[in-house]
């Protein structure tokens, strides 16, 4: 994660802080300067997107650090403060970025996925893991006896970019999983596929290698969408889509926070909680387990 997080600095940096002031003196840095900033920003398109307030708040981040070095080296002290009389800029609720599939929707869109990717899919919707972690599972990751699942690494960024194996997002994200049968049997039906086509990690291509985000969604989740109807989301909806479902269910949200790697309820019931419509006081998935299951062997009478 630290990786990933110097690559958003130098991306920032890049893209933005370099562009707009360039050789620019820190004298000129004030207030006023950085209004004129924000509005050149909102101007830009990034991945043909305009650039919202929460990008922009993240790059006055390394600014902020690049001023206090000067400050330092050239010993201006605390008298030096360019950012004083600039506010923060508001950003979205994150709640309105969950836009989560029902079991329905889920159905119809495994059902519009080719066979060697259904078992990836049904995982994601089922554990509910991060894409890094599911990505860098691998098979002794998995204890077949005791229906355990080890999360103890992610694939990541490093500080240029380029995917690498690394650690967890935090050490409450490195995990052991108590597999209820529904995850279980999502994870038995990939043992078949890596099984046969072999590889480093559990979840593989068609020729075993490591699993790339990118052309996964292009070339696999995109399509899929399409064929199957469904309102774009990005691929990270399906583990939102996993707290929402076990939530409706009336599962616990420490269960739910233990699965997805929280360091407590805090964040799910902040963000997820809109999403519950009934409270069955179940405590250990078995609700959950009991909708997946049904709900499978109903796809399997079709």
């Amino acid at each position: 994660m630290i990786g990933r997080t110097l690559a958003s600095y130098k991306s920032n940096i890049y893209l933005y802080l370099l562009p707009f002031f360039g050789d620019m003196p820190f004298a000129d840095l004030n207030a006023f300067t950085f209004e004129e900033f924000i509005s050149w920003a909102r101007g830009r398109r990034y991945r043909k997107k305009p650039v919202q307030n929460e990008t922009i708040n993240k790059v006055f981040i390394p600014l902020r650090m690049i001023c206090k070095s000067a400050a330092v080296k050239y010993g201006w002290g605390d008298t030096y403060d360019p950012f004083f009389g600039l506010k923060r800029l508001p950003e979205g609720d994150p709640i309105e970025k969950i836009f989560p599939f029902s079991v329905e929707e889920q159905l119809t869109l495994k059902a519009a996925v080719t066979d060697h990717w259904k078992p990836y899919f049904r995982s994601a919707f089922t554990i509910g893991l991060r894409a890094g972690e599911q990505i860098g599972l691998k098979p002794r990751d998995i204890d077949w006896i005791k229906k355990l699942l080890h999360v103890r690494r992610a694939i990541t960024l490093d500080e240029n970019g380029k995917r690498i194996e690394g650690r967890t997002k935090n050490r409450y994200s490195r995990r052991t999983i108590k597999l209820i049968p529904a995850m279980f049997d999502a994870l038995q039906a990939q043992k078949e596929i890596h099984d046969r086509c072999g590889g480093k990690y559990f979840f593989c291509t068609p020729d075993g290698d490591r699993v790339c985000p990118s052309n996964l969604r292009e070339r696999v989740w995109v399509p899929a969408l399409k064929r199957a109807g469904l309102t774009y989301r990005e691929m990270k909806q399906t583990r939102h889509s996993f707290a929402t479902v076990a939530l409706s269910c009336g599962e616990s949200p420490l269960w739910i926070a233990k699965v997805m790697g929280h360091r407590n309820t805090e964040m799910v019931i902040k963000v997820y909680s809109k999403y519950i419509e009934n409270a069955g006081g179940f405590s250990d998935g078995a609700a959950f387990n009991e909708v997946i299951q049904v709900s499978k062997g109903n796809q399997n009478e079709a």
